[in-house]
């Protein structure tokens, strides 16, 4: 965000993303970097849809934090693809390997849990 601050354009919008990835990609990733195996389901998207609208509640009733949200759903399902491209074009933006970034939010909840 500071290189789009102090090198994009005024008034210009910038996609920071990283990589373009699908959920089973995410999966294996994860998987690699815990050295554990994730239980897969496949659900209809219909009760997916119907599960994110309860998450909410669920939270609230057992002082939780939602695993998911309906935007989120919606967003995955939409299959909507970002670029990060023009931030790369205009001030060389890079990103890191995904295999670094999930390893890290691993390390990070690990000692999240430990306290």
């Amino acid at each position: 965000m500071i290189l789009a601050w102090e090198n994009g354009q005024s008034g210009g919008r910038y996609i920071l993303s990283a990589h373009a990835c699908s959920i089973k990609d995410m999966m294996l990733a994860v998987e690699a970097s815990t050295g554990r195996t994730i239980r897969k389901r496949k659900l209809p998207i219909f009760l997916v849809k119907f599960a994110a609208l309860l998450t909410p509640i669920y939270s609230l009733v057992f002082g939780t934090t939602p695993i998911m949200s309906k935007n989120a759903i919606e967003v995955l399902c939409a299959g909507a693809v970002v670029s990060c491209a023009k931030a790369q074009r205009e001030f060389n933006y890079s990103v890191r390997p995904l295999a670094d970034t999930i390893d890290d939010i691993v390390k990070w909840r690990r000692n999240v849990d430990k306290t």
